[in-house]
C-alpha cells in the first residue's frame, strides 16, 4: 500500500481493509479515498486528534466525559467485538447511567478516530478492536490529565 500502512499484505490485512471499504460505503468515491481514514490503519501511539474535536469532545466538555471514557473503557475490555455488541453495549452503558447517547459517543469517537466525524460508530469500533479501542480510550484520557497539569 502507498500509504505505507500495510507493511506486507496478509489475510488480516485484507480483511480489515475490505471492512473499511463496506463501513466508509459510497463515501469512497476512488480508491485513494481511504487515505481519510488514516486511523484505522496507525496504532494508538501513532493516533493524532484533531485539536478542535479533543477539546470540544474531551477535554473541555461537560457532563463528565473524561470519567464516562475510563467507565466505558473497561466496559469495552470484558466484550468480544462485534458491531452488534459494541452498540448493546454503550446503550446498556447509557442506560445505566441514565445519560444521553450524545454526551459519551462523540467522546468515544474522538478518543478513538482523532477526528469528531467518520464512518458508523460502532462498525468503527469492530474494525479497530477491543484492545486498540481501549489503549486509545486511555491514550485519550491520559491526554486531558497531562494537558491539567
Amino acid at each position: 500500500m502507498k500509504a505505507s500502512w500495510i507493511d506486507e499484505p496478509n489475510e488480516a490485512a485484507d480483511k480489515k481493509v475490505r471492512q473499511i471499504v463496506a463501513a466508509v460505503g459510497d463515501r469512497l468515491k476512488v480508491a485513494g479515498d481511504i487515505v481519510d481514514y488514516e486511523f484505522c490503519f496507525v496504532s494508538a501511539d501513532e493516533l493524532s486528534y484533531v485539536d478542535k474535536d479533543f477539546g470540544k469532545r474531551i477535554a473541555n466538555a461537560g457532563g463528565g466525559a473524561v470519567d464516562l471514557l475510563k467507565e466505558i473503557a473497561a466496559e469495552f475490555s470484558e466484550l468480544g467485538f462485534s458491531v452488534e455488541g459494541t452498540e448493546a453495549a454503550l446503550k446498556r452503558f447509557v442506560d445505566a447511567k441514565e445519560i444521553k447517547i450524545g454526551q459519551i459517543i462523540h467522546a468515544v469517537r474522538v478518543a478513538t478516530t482523532g477526528q469528531a466525524v467518520g464512518f458508523g460508530m460502532f462498525e468503527t469500533l469492530a474494525i479497530l478492536g477491543r484492545d486498540e479501542v481501549v489503549r486509545r480510550i486511555e491514550k485519550a484520557v491520559n491526554r486531558v490529565g497531562s494537558q491539567s497539569r
